[in-house]
């Protein structure tokens, strides 16, 4: 069925969909507070780059620090008005009248949880900046990228497992 014929569902959204999204606005408002914090003892570089190994191998001005959090909230403005439109998604199964409202709720529930899960990112590479800076060495160094990586696929393999299980 073409994305032009799928129902359109006036979903309201979920006390669960509600908590992931009130999270992730929490981790870039907690950041944004963070950074306006930390900005008066930061020094004029810092770190704008992490090798393979988690150190930081490139630095940049200090302004720089406003990066990670305006990709995260960028995403986040993204997200937040994609979850509004779950009918033009793609999906592994054929959305029909019977099935649209538990495909487009799966849909919606994985929008706000990768949303979650790239909000955390960005605050925590923006606190592993300003720790660098300051001379502190955090992380977890090479684990942090697998890491992240096994979340995030393991997030959408459980939500398109569940897509077709749903069907």
């Amino acid at each position: 069925m073409s994305i032009e014929k799928r129902p359109k569902h006036n979903l309201k959204i979920t006390f669960l969909e509600t908590v992931f999204a009130s999270l992730s606005l929490l981790f870039l408002i907690g950041t944004i507070v963070y950074i306006v914090i930390e900005w008066s003892t930061l020094p004029s570089e810092v770190p704008i780059h992490f090798g393979v190994n988690g150190e930081a191998d490139g630095w940049g001005p200090k302004w720089a620090i406003w990066g990670p959090v305006s990709i995260g909230l960028m995403l986040w403005i993204g997200f937040s008005f994609l979850a509004k439109m779950p009918e033009v998604y793609n999906y592994l199964v054929t959305i029909t009248e019977e099935n649209a409202s538990r495909q487009y709720r799966n849909a919606r529930m994985l929008i706000y949880v990768i949303q979650t899960e790239l909000s955390i990112l960005f605050a925590l590479l923006s606190w592993k900046m300003v720790h660098y800076a300051h001379g502190d060495e955090v992380g977890l160094g090479f684990w942090e990228f697998p890491i992240f990586l096994i979340v995030l696929l393991g997030t959408i393999s459980f939500f398109i497992a569940r897509s077709v299980k749903l069907e």
